[in-house]
């Protein structure tokens, strides 16, 4: 199938993909954030996610391709909503990668996290269809 994906989880060993892309401008305009980020930042920042159980971060692939990084993050279990977060490389965009990665982090955030609303900060949210 042409957009056949998967999602993993996001290990130390993908530090240089999240490198290669917080470092292409054309990817870090859509966050409003700049690029240029430090390998040793980026490491800072996984380090303190991975102990945390308020974020959950992923790596989209195709085959054995890293194509793309998602992730839920400020998960508040109480009032059950988290924010979603989705990057693609450039040579995958426009493919329907990330339309197909966004439907299987909200199935994850609905099913099995069990929240009911997924923000996209700044721009949206969605909800758990009553």
């Amino acid at each position: 199938m042409e957009n056949e994906i998967r999602i993993r989880p996001l290990e130390k060993d993908d530090i240089p993909f999240m490198h290669k892309l917080y470092n292409q401008k054309s990817i870090m305009d859509y966050w409003f954030l700049e690029a240029y980020y430090p390998q040793d930042r980026i490491t800072s920042g996984y380090e303190q996610m991975k102990e945390s159980d308020r974020h959950r971060r992923f790596v989209i692939c195709k085959d054995e391709e890293n194509i793309g990084l998602t992730g839920l993050y400020d998960i508040e279990p109480i009032h059950r909503n988290t924010k979603f977060g989705i990057m693609m490389d450039p040579a995958y965009q426009g493919k329907g990668y990330a339309t197909k990665a966004t439907e299987m982090m909200a199935d994850y955030a609905f099913r099995i996290l069990n929240l009911h609303k997924v923000k996209l900060p700044s721009v949206g949210v969605f909800s758990i269809p009553h």
